[in-house]
């Protein structure tokens, strides 16, 4: 456990001749409802902080003009296509890794925790042990919005995953999702013909909880791909023009409302990319290459690899034009890095013969996005985490191995946080 860990990203420090405290959230999310006692020689004085800001300072000398936000409780919510999500847990069996309920999508189970377990206490002794800083609070962690589809919800759900790996590292994070297959940034923005449900299922996302710390919406796996000639190396995209304006409208809907949006970059089809999201290709190749299925001819426009690459350059286009309170989740190059080091020995994708179509992910695809978004939004390596419990280990979501995992720990992590 790192320094940060242990102090839960809190930093305090005195600063004299005020004899002043200042505690510094060293988070990427905000810190909710601390309650502050300082002890010295002279006596005691109790503080209540509402809210610190994700990587703020409260500083004794300006309270209580400083107490930050009340925020109201959060709400975990999660819809499915048009629908309130309700995880029936009676018909999971351990025993054989099988759901029996409809649909085996976005399965993020109900969290019982009470807030007791999370309780936390820290001192901090300052000058010369003659100053002591105690703060307890909830460790709730980040409040989390997610507005995706099958690539990034299917199975057991990478909502879920970095839930449990996010408890593992000492916070209990919280969510809400908009799950809808087929569904984009600019379906969710309610730019394309007969999607108004699924942009009225974002909106009851964005205003179903007062603040989010992290918005993330995941693009469609064609959207920033898809050209209008189909031609190798075109540069015609069809969708990118309506996808950026999306992207800007729901940015414009959450200000205020989220601490930062994130652009979920989605990872490329095993085998690259013909012209557009059916059929994907089933064999590797070379760019160029002619194939064949019922009497129906596809050539090969981008390899995997190009195709993580076009979509890792297009979101971080996004999100630039976007500006300083929005990035890109690069889960696209993540799974390239674990390709580039270990092949398909670390398959996250699902044959046909399991019901896949060598694009859609598997748990281990899960997991990959998961440590990916854990060392993103705590700053740290997901190495020596555990892997959460499964409720699709006996169905083609499959389960993950010890080796699996801490692999993908290790890559994910120093893929992230050694990035320019």
């Amino acid at each position: 456990m790192t320094e940060k860990s242990k102090c839960y990203g809190l930093q305090v420090r005195l600063v004299e001749p005020q004899n002043s405290i200042v505690i510094f959230n060293g988070n990427s999310f905000e810190l909710n409802d601390l309650d502050v006692r300082i002890t010295e020689k002279q006596g005691c004085r109790s503080y209540h902080i509402n809210t610190i800001g994700r990587f703020s300072e409260w500083t004794e000398s300006r309270y209580p003009q400083n107490a930050g936000a009340k925020r109201q409780e959060f709400q975990s919510f999660g819809y499915y296509e048009g629908k309130l999500q309700k995880i029936d847990t009676s018909l999971f069996h351990e025993e054989t890794g099988i759901y029996d309920g409809d649909p085996h999508d976005a399965l993020v189970w109900q969290d019982t925790d009470p807030d007791e377990k999370w309780q936390k206490q820290l001192s901090f002794l300052l000058k010369d042990n003659t100053v002591e800083v105690t703060i307890r609070f909830i460790a709730r962690g980040p409040k989390m919005a997610f507005c995706g589809h099958s690539f990034t919800g299917l199975w057991d759900s990478s909502y879920y995953y970095f839930r449990e790996l996010a408890k593992m590292g000492g916070w209990n994070a919280r969510l809400a999702y908009s799950y809808w297959g087929g569904t984009g940034i600019s379906h969710y923005a309610g730019l394309v013909e007969d999607c108004e449900e699924r942009a009225a299922q974002c909106e009851k996302l964005i205003n179903g909880n007062e603040y989010y710390d992290f918005f993330i919406v995941a693009g469609n796996s064609d959207e920033a791909v898809e050209t209008c000639s189909s031609r190798i190396g075109a540069t015609d995209y069809k969708q990118r023009p309506l996808m950026l304006e999306g992207a800007k409208l729901l940015h414009g809907k959450i200000k205020g409302k989220a601490g930062q949006m994130l652009l979920w970059a989605p990872h490329a089809y095993q085998y690259g990319f013909f012209r557009r999201m059916w059929p994907k290709p089933w064999r590797q190749g070379n760019v160029g290459d002619i194939y064949r299925k019922d009497v129906q001819e596809y050539t090969l426009t981008m390899t995997s690899e190009m195709m993580a690459e076009a979509n890792a350059k297009w979101y971080r286009q996004m999100a630039d034009e976007l500006g300083a309170d929005t990035d890109m989740l690069p889960v696209c190059l993540a799974y390239a890095e674990l390709r580039k080091r270990y092949g398909l020995s670390i398959n996250p994708y699902i044959s046909p013969e399991k019901g896949g179509d060598y694009g859609h992910q598997n748990n281990i695809g899960n997991y990959i996005a998961a440590c990916l978004l854990y060392a993103y939004v705590f700053g740290e390596s997901p190495e020596g985490l555990g892997i959460p419990v499964s409720h699709t280990s006996g169905m083609p979501g499959g389960a993950i191995t010890d080796e699996q995992a801490r692999a993908i720990q290790q890559t994910v992590g120093t893929f992230l946080l050694t990035r320019p």
